[in-house]
């Protein structure tokens, strides 16, 4: 087995957990500003492993990717992902997030 042939499972099993706590910290009161920082940061780092899982995917397809957009565009040309454009949008978000100061 390939390095490349592991780095989906690692990458697979990985998202589980970030999904995990993702879903445990949308669970907590929205309240407390460190708890919308922490969901905040598990929505960027969830979003960042399913693009680079599916180019991890798409390359053993034999599919190259260079950008997360079109690692989640090709994603959905292949049925991996229902809805294209809200999948952009959780890109668009994280991208937003990302690069923007969260203190108000």
């Amino acid at each position: 087995m390939t390095e490349q042939d592991t780095r989906w499972q690692t990458s697979l099993t990985q998202l589980g957990k970030l999904l995990e706590r993702l879903e445990q910290a949308l669970a907590e009161s929205p309240d407390n500003p460190l708890l919308v920082d922490a969901s905040i940061q598990r929505f960027e780092f969830t979003i960042e492993l399913f693009w680079k899982t599916f180019r991890h995917l798409l390359a053993l397809e034999g599919k190259e990717t260079f950008s997360p957009k079109e690692s989640l565009q090709a994603a959905y040309q292949l049925g991996w992902i229902r809805n294209e454009a809200a999948w952009l949008g959780m890109l668009k978000d994280r991208n937003l997030t990302s690069h923007t100061n969260s203190i108000n």
